[in-house]
């Protein structure tokens, strides 16, 4: 009886953490504002505004949604690789996307 409860335990806590993984996926809406040039992972790298005060900068935007102007509904997750973007100016925090569809 004991060894079932711990391994019902540990299954719940295993199916726990796994689903919490799922909450750093985020469903964001925005903006194509610009391409920007920046090095270190793959080209090109986008800036997508989603409020007035708020933009994030993208290396994994699908072609299909690569048009300034363009209203896109997203999901973001961290980022995989890192960008190194020139210091003149200040760009906003990095997130890959995915799943995203015009608005």
């Amino acid at each position: 009886m004991f060894k079932t409860s711990v391994v019902f335990l540990c299954v719940c806590v295993l199916f726990i953490a796994c689903d919490s993984q799922n909450e750093d996926e985020s469903i964001q809406t925005g903006t194509v504002i610009n391409q920007t040039s920046c090095g270190g992972g793959p080209e090109p790298v986008f800036i997508i505004k989603l409020s007035e005060n708020d933009s994030i900068m993208t290396a994994t935007l699908p072609k299909a949604y690569q048009k300034p102007l363009l209203k896109i509904q997203f999901k973001t997750k961290e980022k995989t690789s890192l960008l190194i973007c020139t210091m003149d100016k200040i760009y906003p925090k990095q997130f890959d996307v995915f799943d995203v569809i015009s608005i």
